[in-house]
């Protein structure tokens, strides 16, 4: 399970320098007498607020985040505070901030507290809370009136350089917020704790695997026992640094997003760093709103980013508003992949209408797993999957006698393209591929049946059959056993269906790793001799020409072509007639963020009935020949 949360504040009254920022100004010295986080000081975090909200104007104000002061008129906090999930989008009530607060009270005026109405709210555009795992949880709060500084209210401090980015987090950071207490109450008086900071693929392997899947690439850890509790969401993590006078300045580098229930101890954090390119554009749009000139605005995208922009041989801002004319190079951002096999392009311009174009090519998420079931193997041959494999795709077929039924699975490489075998789309009396409108595609599927729809499933039908010419099925010993079936319109990818990585460089050579099993998904049939219902997966290891003839047996030495390798079971588990056409991958960990990320290598041919050898068609060895086929599949879907 997790648990949003929701945020903090301080107070204080003694002049201060407008200029300040990130100083800790503790009035009244008396020692912490509760156990679950420390009392704070008045005024010891200045720049802390607490955020409420309210439907009406005769109701009492309800607390619900905190949020850090960066601008007399602008407050930072998580965007999940302010997001109403079931309209998907900014919450209708009226927000309030108080800066100044050491009582979360809404009745309670602290000495010296300010309260100010919110007049607008800024998210990132590509926010959609759950349904994109919390991933840019960041908002912008305008206030409708000016905050006086003093002493007990200041800004924190924020790098604004391009140094921030770069930087390793320091080790220990402070967290102030009015969290549960250990009455599993909400804290009265403003609390802190010190978290140490806990490397990303370490946190993602201390935690629970469903609430790993929130652990998106703009995150980071951090956590002690009894440190951040459900109340503490929006506030920020803060570190110091010494300045020249020998004082603690404090700067911002996170911000409170979720924390898993289940493990009371981690916490996760919104990192500015990685989102600093929004926070910078959509701060001066509040700030200084004159340098926005009309233009195209920065590509809205948590995916693409525009580099390297200029007009007319001048570098300029890319995350400002673009006059017309203004060039830019694209690129995919860490942990997403280009959705083609090579960019058609590179450039993107300020064209008239103020938009980009030409609009920049998909960078997707491929090849991630995502377990949020956990359950036991109960069978010997397949081990149960839940929303394992979002690549694997149902294949069905029309047939005279059942209507439409299950014959294979194929594997998605493209929104608008899956990749399966030859010889379950081709007419071998007929020397063609068959008619495509007898197939139909779903995407998103657990159970076989198509009775059953899932909950993120999707249908398709296929508008072409692309075969390789040189394919001669039987007759040429099954050679070049592939095809891609080109859909009729796209998928919608999420974190439940995303195509598998490819290896377009052929720069990965994993799969020859004799410690590292590939895996292939499908619905054959488990030892009972009946076809499974729900998805299922073996475990499959790669074995190349040499080894493979001596695993293959007779007759069936005649199968093993050029464009094929051989693999068998790691577990017990063996694929079978119904898993044909689906992949094999094998996993790859992304050096930037530590995600695991699933690689297609081969895509299951044959069966040799003697044994339990599988024959998969190599797919590095026909990689051009993909190439060729999606890129043709993009210009056409373009016009």
């Amino acid at each position: 399970m997790l648990s949003i949360f929701i945020s903090f504040i301080s107070y204080g009254s003694i002049a201060a320098d407008h200029q300040d920022c990130g100083t800790r100004y503790p009035l009244n010295r008396f020692k912490p007498v509760i156990s679950y986080g420390s009392k704070t000081l008045h005024s010891e975090f200045p720049w802390h607020v607490a955020i409420y909200k309210q439907y009406s104007t005769d109701e009492s104000g309800e607390y619900i985040c905190g949020g850090s002061i960066i601008h007399p008129k602008v407050i930072l906090t998580a965007a999940h505070c302010i997001y109403n999930e079931s309209h998907s989008g900014i919450d209708i009530a009226n927000f309030t901030v108080v800066a100044g607060k050491y009582h979360v009270s809404w009745k309670h005026t602290d000495p010296g507290e300010q309260r100010l109405k919110v007049l607008k709210i800024k998210i990132p555009e590509t926010y959609v809370g759950f349904t994109n795992r919390y991933a840019e949880d960041i908002a912008l709060l305008e206030l409708n009136t000016t905050i006086n500084y003093t002493s007990a209210i200041m800004p924190v401090c924020i790098d604004w350089s391009s140094e921030y980015l770069g930087e390793q987090l320091p080790v220990v950071g402070t967290v102030v917020g009015w969290g549960y207490t250990e009455n599993n109450t909400t804290s009265e008086e403003l609390r802190m704790a010190n978290l140490k900071v806990i490397e990303f693929t370490k946190c993602r392997d201390r935690i629970a695997n469903g609430f790993s899947f929130f652990i998106t690439s703009d995150k980071f850890c951090a956590g002690l026992d009894n440190a951040v509790q459900s109340g503490d969401s929006g506030g920020g993590i803060t570190f110091p640094r010494s300045m020249a006078n020998n004082q603690d300045q404090y700067y911002l580098y996170g911000i409170v997003s979720l924390k898993d229930t289940g493990r009371s101890n981690i916490a996760v954090f919104t990192d500015i760093r990685k989102n600093l390119p929004w926070l910078n554009s959509s701060f001066l749009s509040i700030t200084d709103p004159g340098l926005f000139e009309v233009g195209c605005p920065p590509f809205p995208s948590n995916s693409v980013a525009l580099v390297q922009c200029n007009l007319n041989g001048t570098s300029v801002d890319c995350d400002r508003d673009s006059k017309l004319g203004t060039k830019a190079k694209l690129y995919c951002k860490s942990s997403y992949h280009n959705g083609s096999p090579f960019k058609l392009y590179t450039e993107t311009e300020c064209s008239p209408g103020l938009q980009w174009l030409p609009l920049p090519e998909s960078c997707i998420d491929c090849g991630k797993r995502y377990r949020f079931n956990r359950i036991v193997p109960v069978v010997k041959y397949k081990q149960r999957t839940v929303s394992e494999y979002p690549w694997h795709v149902a294949l069905y077929r029309k047939s005279d006698s059942e209507g439409l039924r299950l014959i294979c699975g194929a594997t998605i490489i493209h929104p608008k393209a899956i990749i399966t075998v030859a010889h379950l789309v081709y007419d071998e009396n007929h020397k063609k591929p068959v008619n495509q409108t007898e197939f139909l595609i779903a995407v998103g599927k657990f159970r076989s049946s198509l009775n059953t729809l899932e909950p993120a499933e999707q249908r398709f039908q296929v508008k072409k059959i692309h075969i390789k010419a040189t394919y001669k099925g039987v007759k040429g010993r099954y050679e070049d056993d592939i095809a891609i079936l080109e859909l009729n319109a796209t998928i919608s990818l999420s974190d439940y269906i995303m195509p598998a990585c490819m290896d377009w460089e052929g720069k990965i050579d994993f799969f020859r790793n004799p410690h590292i099993s590939g895996t292939t998904p499908g619905w054959g049939k488990p030892e009972d001799g009946e076809k499974s219902v729900e998805l299922r997966a073996s475990k499959l290891r790669h074995k190349d020409k040499s080894q493979c003839s001596k695993l293959v047996h007779g007759y069936s030495k005649i199968f093993l072509t050029p464009d094929k390798f051989c693999a068998v079971s790691d577990d017990g588990s063996i694929p079978d007639r119904g898993d044909f056409g689906g992949s094999l991958t094998f996993p790859y960990y992304d050096r930037e963020t530590g995600e695991e990320l699933n690689y297609l290598h081969g895509i299951i041919s044959l069966k040799e009935t003697s044994s339990d050898t599988i024959l998969l068609t190599n797919v590095t060895y026909h990689v051009k020949w993909i190439k060729t086929v999606l890129v043709s599949i993009i210009k056409n879907s373009s016009l």
